[in-house]
């Protein structure tokens, strides 16, 4: 992967999407984790 040259402002766009998505799949997992013990599944 080369990141030698990376625009800034693309760059502060990936952080956010991936911090996003990382906490999206936080999010999900502990409802599914809920879900799953109160039965809901």
């Amino acid at each position: 992967v080369a990141v030698r040259y990376l625009p800034i402002k693309d760059f502060l766009r990936y952080l956010v999407f991936y911090r996003i998505t990382d906490r999206t799949i936080d999010i999900i997992r502990v409802l599914h984790s809920r879900m799953d013990r109160d039965g809901w599944l």
